[in-house]
């Protein structure tokens, strides 16, 4: 056996450093190769993340579309709390995968396909700050979405304890959104002894724009979210279900949260967009562009009862007078209205959104330095999120005066 320490030979000494400095090469290499996570920036709780799919059907709305007709499927997304689990982590891409019956496949198929379609418009094509076009050398927006999939989560699959005691949060995406597209927020509250429930909320039509337009006279489908609510309450003996809305799922939160019996004990409203109006805009705008879910919100601003925590980039101080102006009577109790002081994109509240930060060592990221500074808002939203929420589930109030350096804040009531 050769033992290189015992030997002076020129030769061996050139394949000892030739050995070297390839291991170094490799190592560097690796290293290049291994992406940034979330879980460098904020540390998750106590509890493991378990995950499952499952299929429920809304028995009040007919669907027939792609060779399928039948009640209007739900492809539901389930992340929870685990004592123990294993380490064979999840990737984004197994989002994706569920098994669904023969005859909705194709539904299946168009509808992830049309979601690949935003998440690429809204968090790949444009830049963060000017929403110029992005070009990335030697990749396509699409071969930028294929590697963003292949990005490791903390959550396994394993089976939801229906007997747990954890409160429910039900997340419902914006326009064209996904389950999946805020799954660092599922992964944290699930991590904090929380079930986070989400589910596609549009399906797709044939020969229809996919989603919501607006200035569209259809009411907010809310007959979808009220389905997943019964199926939260079904899965946790707390009785307790937490609203988290981004975008047009805030404007559908709005559009039943007043009804009673109570839906949910508490709303997290993540910009509706309806925020900015004023005063650039008059409440005719905002009746033409959003006319049912103004009118909604107009008629019953009283009867708002749950803790709601409304959040919208308008870096105005105090953060929301247009609400203020057009719904002075918005009796939610109580109301918190924050502002973050800094700009903050509007897909900012989505962690898909900051995917492909991570891999700055692997492609090009344009717009790095904004991408990464709006990042870092994001951790301070999901902080006053889950504050706010835990806060109403432990009785204590919320402590404001810690996000003052970040937000404006407003509290009524």
């Amino acid at each position: 056996m050769i033992r290189f320490a015992d030997q002076t030979h020129p030769m061996i000494n050139l394949i000892r450093s030739f050995l070297l400095i390839s291991a170094s090469f490799f190592f560097q290499e690796t290293a290049l190769c291994q992406p940034d996570n979330y879980y460098n920036y904020l540390n998750l709780g106590d509890y493991s993340i378990g995950y499952q799919d499952t299929l429920l059907f809304d028995d009040s709305l007919t669907y027939s579309n792609y060779g399928y007709s039948g009640k209007a499927p739900l492809f539901v997304r389930i992340w929870h709390p685990l004592k123990k689990s294993s380490s064979d982590f999840m990737s984004v891409e197994d989002f994706y995968k569920t098994e669904v019956p023969k005859e909705l496949n194709k539904v299946y198929e168009v509808l992830y396909k049309h979601i690949d379609s935003a998440i690429v418009e809204y968090n790949i094509s444009e830049h963060i700050k000017t929403w110029k076009p992005l070009t990335y050398k030697n990749h396509t927006h699409f071969t930028i979405l294929d590697t963003l999939k292949n990005t490791s989560t903390k959550a396994v699959k394993s089976k939801l304890n229906l007997d747990g005691d954890f409160p429910v949060v039900l997340y419902h995406h914006g326009n064209q959104g996904s389950p999946f597209e805020n799954y660092f927020m599922a992964e944290y509250f699930a991590s904090q002894g929380y079930i986070f429930v989400a589910a596609n909320f549009e399906i797709p039509y044939e020969n229809q724009f996919f989603g919501y337009r607006p200035g569209n006279l259809a009411k907010p489908n809310t007959s979808f979210p009220k389905r997943v609510i019964q199926f939260c309450n079904e899965i946790s003996t707390t009785n307790e279900v937490y609203y988290i809305g981004h975008s047009y799922g805030a404007q559908v939160g709005f559009s039943f949260l007043y009804e009673e019996p109570r839906w949910a004990d508490a709303f997290v409203s993540m910009e509706t967009t309806m925020e900015f109006q004023w005063p650039f805009k008059s409440v005719e705008y905002l009746k033409e562009r959003w006319p049912v879910v103004y009118q909604r919100i107009y008629n019953h601003q009283k009867e708002y009862s749950i803790p709601t925590l409304m959040m919208a980039n308008t870096k105005a101080d105090p953060p929301m007078t247009f609400v203020n102006k057009v719904f002075p009577d918005l009796s939610a109790n109580p109301l918190i209205q924050a502002s973050a002081k800094k700009e903050f994109s509007h897909e900012g509240y989505t962690s898909i959104h900051f995917l492909r930060m991570f891999y700055k060592k692997r492609f090009r990221i344009p717009d790095y330095g904004p991408l990464s500074k709006q990042f870092k808002m994001y951790l301070q939203h999901l902080n006053l999120i889950f504050d706010f929420i835990d806060g109403i589930h432990q009785k204590k109030e919320l402590n404001l005066t810690q996000y003052e350096k970040h937000f404006y804040l407003d509290k009524r009531r």
